[in-house]
């Protein structure tokens, strides 16, 4: 296994631990709109799954592996942990997500 180390903004992360500090009910909406941002789910799914509005588990891999995937719902990823960033929660929900 590679580990290339890519991590998540630290905006991203200043956002989630600010997040983690209150409820819920206590969330700004534009803090919850970044938190979700690039989530849009139809009837076909996410397109792509990202990490607190980051797509920094998916970053780089395109140019950097030269890999080509059509028809093909899998990505790699040069993410530090890989896509257990993005997946880890389904796998464990008794998780939080924050």
């Amino acid at each position: 296994m590679l580990d290339a180390g890519l991590t998540l903004e630290p905006d991203r992360v200043s956002l989630v631990e600010k997040l983690k500090r209150s409820g819920p009910e206590e969330w700004a909406p534009a803090d919850l709109a970044a938190y979700q941002a690039g989530m849009n789910p139809d009837v076909g799914g996410v397109p792509l799954k990202l990490v607190y509005g980051s797509d920094f588990a998916y970053r780089e891999a395109d140019e950097h592996l030269g890999v080509h995937y059509d028809n093909v719902g899998l990505r790699p990823s040069l993410a530090k942990g890989g896509l257990s960033n993005v997946w880890a929660r389904l796998c464990c929900p008794s998780w939080t997500a924050i």
